[in-house]
């Protein structure tokens, strides 16, 4: 067993190698195909033509240690002596060396430069010199207009750079002007001071005892917001403290590192490393807050009687993770010194192609999305929908299932379904009663006085029957019947229930018409016959006459 257990991980890290080695040598081939502008510049390609491309060169220049080369890329003020520039050169390469803060990736590698940066267009912030007490910013001048470029370091960073004195650390000056024999401190170990390793070792267990410290302290708080609060906090809280410590300690340590004195190559190379385990973790750390906000938003949803919504926290929580992880490559990428614009436009352009093609599939998402989070109806209630009535039976990412009275299906496509008019009549309150009654009418005034107010009577006396509105009013005088109208609000929202109401009210209004001594009354009418007298002559026989008489028109 242990030489099988052996040989599986020998197979397992020769995978892992051969995976490693694939993948670097692909990126190493394809990387300039898929983000252009990046790498070395070609010889069409002038090595000032862009603020990444000057960058660039002075990071060779500054690891090569040539101050002369430097110089060559300074835009120095007319009349400048060209033993000042050697001098202020060397100087300027050292500073960069120690104190230079810049990512090429985030560069523009355009000719005009980032119009954006909020300095004047013939100026491009390329970076920051960090110490301790301050940031001063790196600028770099275009020689050019007219949309080309010839970038050269501007005249206010060498001044800058002038104002900074290449010293070592206060604490190692003070040990080793105390201690003479503390000259060790200067040796070199594998291209770094000893007392820089030593700062490293320190400043990273100070950065480790913050990190933990920190973290401790925010799962301690999540225990005391987990007893104080009335909702069920998921077991996953703690899993936020590993993230929360590593994001925090890598923070100290990348504030503690201008302190350290290292050379540029080295703190490029710390630096990419920091921002890429800053963003790993901080993807991470996203990850586990998600689960977590989708667990108590998930009971708070179930405490306030809408379980249905929680069928969509699931695929929401995904592509809220989908989102982070996919900024969070793209935030990698940038800092290992890809140029990701070509990527963004491509998921632009791939994006919009996928919502143009699948718009009706999206309508319907986002369809089932707002029937959710809005709730007009819920699984299991009965109402109007359209032309269609019925029970809701699911409510799906894509369509509503509706059984209707005759017991059939019907699937509607939630884009269509969240623009019809809904009536729920689950959410109801109590159901109106209304009743027309005739009456005979041979009915007496008193008898439709005493009428009216015994069906008042039936009114404010049963227990099911609201108190307002009701009423009972002498509506009108009917075609073949004296009308009575009766309104009010049984207090119920369950229809068999409200029948059994119904019923009882109306077996009453019979009882009370009977009291009263008349009926109700049916559609009829009433014939009358006479005798009928004969026309007098004389008019006949004048109309006669005014009929000869009566000229022709």
């Amino acid at each position: 067993l242990p030489l099988q257990l052996t040989r599986r991980a020998r197979r397992c890290l020769a995978l892992a190698i051969f995976v490693f080695a694939a993948g670097s040598s692909f990126l190493t081939s394809q990387g300039n195909a898929l983000f252009a502008d990046g790498g070395t510049p070609s010889p069409l390609q002038s090595p000032t033509g862009s603020p990444r491309l000057l960058m660039e060169r002075i990071r060779t220049l500054v690891v090569n240690q040539d101050p002369d080369g430097l110089a060559n890329l300074v835009d120095w003020p007319k009349g400048t002596p060209l033993k000042e520039q050697l001098a202020s050169s060397a100087h300027l390469l050292q500073i960069i060396n120690r104190y230079a803060d810049f990512n090429i990736g985030l560069l523009s590698a355009e000719p005009t430069g980032d119009p954006n940066d909020n300095v004047d267009l013939s100026l491009e912030r390329a970076g920051y010199f960090v110490r301790a007490d301050k940031r001063q910013p790196i600028l770099l001048r275009n020689l050019k207009a007219n949309g080309q470029g010839e970038w050269r370091i501007a005249a206010e960073t060498i001044q800058t750079a002038d104002s900074i004195k290449n010293t070592l650390p206060r604490p190692v000056n003070k040990i080793l002007g105390a201690y003479p024999d503390s000259r060790w401190l200067l040796e070199t170990i594998v291209g770094l001071a000893t007392w820089q390793w030593l700062g490293i070792f320190v400043v990273l267990a100070l950065s480790v005892a913050l990190g933990k410290g920190a973290a401790s302290v925010a799962a301690i708080a999540s225990r005391r917001a987990s007893r104080l609060s009335e909702l069920p906090w998921p077991a996953q809280k703690t899993a936020l403290t590993l993230p929360l410590s590593v994001l925090i300690g890598a923070t100290v340590f990348r504030l503690g590192m201008p302190q350290l004195g290292l050379s540029l190559d080295v703190r490029a190379d710390l630096l990419i490393v920091l921002r890429s385990t800053q963003i790993v973790f901080s993807v991470i750390l996203l990850f586990r807050v998600a689960t977590i906000a989708f667990a108590i938003y998930g009971a708070s949803l179930q405490q306030r009687d809408r379980g249905s919504a929680t069928a969509l926290l699931p695929p929401l929580r995904k592509a809220v993770k989908f989102i982070v992880a996919l900024i969070g490559l793209v935030m990698i990428l940038s800092t290992l010194g890809f140029n990701v614009s070509a990527l963004l436009a491509g998921l632009g352009v791939g994006g919009l192609a996928v919502a143009l093609a699948g718009q009706k599939t999206l309508e319907n998402l986002f369809g089932g999305i707002t029937i959710v989070l809005d709730q007009p109806v819920r699984v299991g209630d009965f109402g109007k929908f359209g032309s269609i009535s019925g029970t809701v039976e699911d409510i799906g990412l894509r369509s509503t299932r509706i059984r209707t009275l005759d017991r059939t299906l019907v699937t509607i496509p939630n884009g269509e379904f969240s623009q019809m008019h809904i009536e729920s009549f689950a959410a109801r309150d109590c159901m109106r009663f209304f009743a027309i009654i005739g009456v005979r009418y041979d009915t007496s005034t008193a008898q439709m006085v005493r009428l009216c107010d015994g069906l008042r009577y039936m009114l404010a006396t049963h227990p099911m029957v609201r108190s307002d509105p009701r009423r009972v009013r002498f509506l009108n005088l009917g075609t073949s019947a004296l009308e009575v109208e009766i309104f009010a609000y049984i207090d119920t929202p369950d229809f068999n229930r409200y029948l059994e109401v119904r019923e009882e009210l109306n077996l009453r209004i019979l009882e009370i018409v009977a009291e009263v001594g008349t009926e109700c009354a049916f559609p009829s009418s009433v014939s009358y016959h006479a005798q009928l007298s004969p026309l007098p002559s004389d008019k006949q026989t004048a109309a006669e006459a005014y009929l000869k008489e009566r000229p022709q028109s």
